[in-house]
């Protein structure tokens, strides 16, 4: 796609400063610079725009394939990040199956999928009611502590690790009941020593990058566990040159289970389309010292990883010497501390509804000669 308009799609927010729209409107002006077009804000529905129009959804739109033809998105070159045909398709609850046949389920529910990755996920339901939640949870909390995490959750935040059941019962007695009987929560084998790798793969234009690295927690500014940025590794190409990469064996695997996945989703999911898709695997140990590693969750929108993403594609096709990159994320919450001179500041200032936060990107070295001889 030559000179778009760039435009943020399903863009908003009723706070007066918000992080999320300032660093999603970064966004939209870098990707409009790397395919020379111009960026138009955010998509009213009754403007005209300059053909062609390219998406940035800042969150994943559901709508049918007709409804995205309508908009001119036909394929994943349309649009970073993609859209699908139901709400919880884009959230983490398609990751499990169901506690039992005769579970609630959302309209058009498929076990499917669920059966096809269940070798490469965590232990856990997908559950949409809370008799489900407590038949599920009496079953994982055999095992161990259990995660609960709501589909709608982003950043790591609204979860909590249950140890019995009426803790499970305090929690979802929380939840909006219209939100668990649509989106559904999801229980999960609790890890202990987590790390959270990324792996991921982004179409830009006619050109791909791919990736993996690994995840940063931080506290935020009300004192909970938050995604505090990401260190990644880019090679130009699909997942099958990332594959070719020589890597330590935990992230071998978690590069296997996030292809493996993506694969399945695309296959069982065919109206799904998506140019960014980016795959969250954990690695931890259980209450009695069992290893485990599974995908937790896809991301097909932009997000916290974006930025990187961004900076690696750049130097990437800008200069053919370079093999690979190199980048990370940040998100620091506080007055503390000043952003780097080198930074890429998507969002440096007070939040409204969070507090002070500075969101950046760094380049960290760019890569001359082949990482597939010698790995990272």
């Amino acid at each position: 796609m030559k000179h778009p308009t760039v435009v943020l799609y399903g863009s908003g927010s009723k706070k007066l400063v918000s992080y999320f729209v300032q660093r999603n409107e970064a966004y939209g002006q870098w990707v409009a610079r790397l395919l020379d077009g111009q960026f138009a804000g955010n998509f009213d529905l009754h403007a005209s725009y300059k053909q062609p129009v390219y998406y940035i959804p800042v969150r994943t739109p559901v709508m049918s394939l007709e409804q995205a033809h309508r908009l001119g998105i036909s394929s994943p070159a349309h649009l970073l990040g993609g859209v699908v045909p139901i709400g919880y398709l884009a959230t983490k609850v398609i990751t499990h199956g169901l506690i039992a046949e005769n579970a609630h389920k959302p309209h058009g529910w498929s076990n499917t999928f669920a059966d096809v990755v269940k070798d490469i996920v965590l232990p856990g339901f997908s559950v949409f009611s809370r008799e489900d939640a407590i038949q599920a949870a009496s079953h994982l909390l055999k095992g161990g502590e259990v995660r609960l995490k709501p589909a709608l959750g982003r950043s790591g935040r609204d979860q909590a690790v249950i140890a019995c059941l009426e803790e499970l019962d305090y929690q979802v007695s929380h939840m909006d009941a219209d939100e668990l009987r649509t989106y559904g929560l999801v229980l999960e084998r609790n890890l202990h020593d987590i790390r959270a790798l990324s792996v991921g793969t982004l179409l830009l234009g006619d050109k791909h990058i791919s990736y993996y690295g690994s995840q940063r927690m931080t506290i935020n500014n009300q004192g909970s566990v938050e995604y505090g940025g990401s260190d990644l590794f880019f090679v130009k190409g699909t997942f099958e040159h990332l594959l070719q990469l020589v890597v330590p064996d935990d992230v071998r695997l978690a590069m296997t289970q996030a292809v493996t996945y993506d694969a399945a989703a695309l296959y069982h999911y065919p109206d799904i389309i998506a140019s960014r898709r980016n795959y969250d695997v954990g690695q931890g140990y259980d209450q009695d010292g069992n290893f485990y590693s599974g995908v937790l969750e896809q991301s097909w929108r932009i997000g916290g990883a974006t930025g990187a993403e961004l900076c690696a594609f750049e130097l990437l096709q800008k200069d053919p010497t370079i093999i690979a990159v190199e980048a990370s994320t940040y998100c620091e919450f506080g007055q503390e501390g000043k952003v780097p001179a080198q930074a890429i500041i998507q969002f440096d200032g007070i939040d409204s509804g969070y507090g002070p936060i500075k969101i950046y990107t760094m380049l960290v070295e760019a890569h001359r000669g082949s990482p597939y001889a010698s790995g990272s």
